[in-house]
C-alpha cells in the first residue's frame, strides 16, 4: 500500500516502484486501514496430529480454520479382517439379540457393509436396540437410518457398560462390536451385570513407526486413542519441553501417565479437543 495525496502520489508510485495492475483510491475512504482487524484465536499456535487419515484429516481442517498451523502424522491405519466367523454366526441369529453396541465408526462401517455384502434385510434389526458408544458414531449410524437408543453422556467403554445396565433391556442377550486392541471394559462391565455378552472383533489399529518424526517440536501433539499414544512413544519420538499432549479420552490419557503436560479433552469428539487447546491458549 503506497499512500499519498494528489501532490505527491505520482512521485512516490515512482519512488515505491508501483506496477499495473493497481487501484488508486481518493478521498476519506484512502485513510482507512484495509489490515485484518479480527485475530483468530490460534494464530501462530503449532499442532501435530496423530492417529489414522480420517481422525487427521477431521482435526487438521478444523485447526487450519481458527489459524492453527498443522503437522498431521498418519501413523496408525485401520486392517479389517476379511474373515469374522463370529459376525457371520451372529447374523444368522440377529433377532435374538437384545441389543447391539458399537464402540466407534469404524466398526459400525464394516458391521453395515457386511450387512449389505451378504444381503441381510437391515429391517431384522427393528426389534434390536442401538447402542453407539459416542456421539460421533450415533451420528454415523443415523445416515443410515438407524438411530441409537443408548449414547452416554460421556464417550467411553465404562460408561457404555453402564448405560445399557440403566436401560431396562428385557432380552439381556448383548453382541458387542469393537476393535482387536479396543478396550476390555465393556465386556468385562456387562458380563458383571448379568448380561450374556457375544464379543466380535471386526479389525486391528496398526501402527506405521517409521513416518514417526524424531522430535516434535510443536506447541501441541494431538492423539486420539491409546493405540496412538503407544505406537508414538514406543517408537522413541521425544516431545520438546514446550510441547502439551492433548488427548481425545481419560483411558488415552491414562495409557502413558510418564508424560507431563497432559490436556484431556472434554467431551471426548474432536471438537472437545479444539476447545481444549483455546482454552488452554487463552490462560
Amino acid at each position: 500500500v503506497v499512500r499519498g495525496n494528489l501532490g505527491n502520489i505520482a512521485e512516490t508510485s515512482i519512488i515505491e516502484k508501483c506496477t499495473a495492475p493497481a487501484v488508486i483510491v481518493i478521498g476519506e475512504t484512502a485513510a482507512m486501514d484495509l489490515s485484518p482487524t479480527l485475530r483468530l484465536p490460534l494464530e501462530n499456535v503449532t499442532v501435530t496430529v496423530t492417529g489414522t487419515a480420517g481422525f487427521c484429516d477431521k482435526t487438521e481442517e478444523k485447526l487450519r480454520s481458527l489459524g492453527a498451523s498443522v503437522n498431521s502424522i498418519l501413523h496408525l491405519f485401520l486392517k479389517e479382517y476379511d474373515s469374522v466367523p463370529s459376525l457371520d454366526k451372529a447374523f444368522g441369529e440377529i433377532e435374538k439379540y437384545g441389543c447391539i453396541a458399537f464402540t466407534g465408526r469404524h466398526g459400525a462401517e464394516i458391521f453395515l457393509k457386511r450387512m449389505k455384502e451378504r444381503h441381510i434385510d437391515i429391517r431384522r434389526l427393528s426389534s434390536v436396540k442401538i447402542a453407539a458408544i459416542g456421539k460421533g458414531t450415533a451420528e454415523f449410524l443415523s445416515g443410515y437410518g438407524i438411530f441409537a437408543d443408548i449414547v452416554p453422556q460421556v464417550y467411553t467403554s465404562a460408561e457404555l457398560a453402564l448405560a445399557i445396565g440403566e436401560s431396562d433391556l428385557k432380552n439381556r442377550r448383548i453382541l458387542a462390536l469393537r476393535a482387536e486392541k479396543g478396550s476390555e471394559e465393556l465386556i468385562t462391565l456387562l458380563t458383571g451385570k448379568g448380561f450374556e455378552t457375544d464379543e466380535v472383533k471386526l479389525y486391528d489399529t496398526c501402527v506405521n513407526s517409521d513416518i514417526i518424526p524424531e522430535s516434535i517440536e510443536t506447541d501441541y501433539i494431538v492423539f486420539g486413542s491409546a493405540a496412538g499414544i503407544n505406537g508414538f512413544t514406543e517408537s522413541g519420538s521425544v516431545l520438546s519441553e514446550k510441547t502439551k499432549i492433548v488427548c481425545i479420552g481419560s483411558v488415552t490419557a491414562g495409557t502413558q501417565k510418564k508424560f507431563r503436560n497432559i490436556i484431556t479433552a472434554e467431551p471426548y469428539t474432536v471438537d472437545g479437543i479444539i476447545n481444549s487447546i483455546i482454552t488452554e491458549e487463552s490462560k
